[in-house]
């Protein structure tokens, strides 16, 4: 099923990349020989299949829920899928990449700190960059001159954040 994401192959091309490629066998732990090959080509659906009738989802949500449980912000709703593919892939722009990480600083480590410290948080401009940063990212069309300068100010919160 990874090696089916990860590929992007219909199941029947994926079954003639595993007859053909031996660095799909190391992964699979299956090594053919010279003269054999896997003729279903409906075992990845079939493997699918077998692995839906199988599996417990209550306790995997369990499972997941109590190994995640610091990290997960919304415990209550857990979005599962029997297959196996990145669900949140989307155009990573500089904008994007230096607010997640300035989120990051802000929210996840320092102000999460203060709260269990009960600790009053340390002055920075993050309330007003978000407000900036939402308003930015609403907007359908983002001129060369705004971009630019989201850019330098989430770059200088970012710098300001990390000292």
């Amino acid at each position: 099923m990874f090696l089916k994401s990860y590929s992007g192959l219909s199941d029947e091309k994926l079954i003639d990349r595993l007859n053909t490629d031996w660095a799909y066998h190391m992964f699979c732990f299956r090594f053919l020989k010279d003269d054999e090959t896997i003729r279903d080509i409906t075992l990845p659906s079939t493997t699918r299949s077998y692995i839906s009738s199988i599996i417990d989802i209550d306790e995997l949500q369990f499972t997941l829920l109590k190994h995640w449980k610091g990290t997960v912000d919304f415990s209550n709703l857990l979005l599962m899928d029997s297959t196996c593919y990145e669900s949140d892939v989307r155009y990573p722009t500089d904008v994007k990449l230096l607010w997640e990480s300035c989120y990051y600083i802000f929210e996840k480590l320092p102000f999460r700190f203060c709260e269990e410290l009960k600790i009053k948080r340390p002055r920075s401009k993050y309330v007003e960059q978000k407000r900036k940063y939402l308003t930015y990212s609403k907007r359908r069309r983002k001129g060369y001159k705004l971009t630019r300068k989201r850019n330098s100010s989430l770059l200088n919160l970012l710098s300001k954040g990390l000292c």
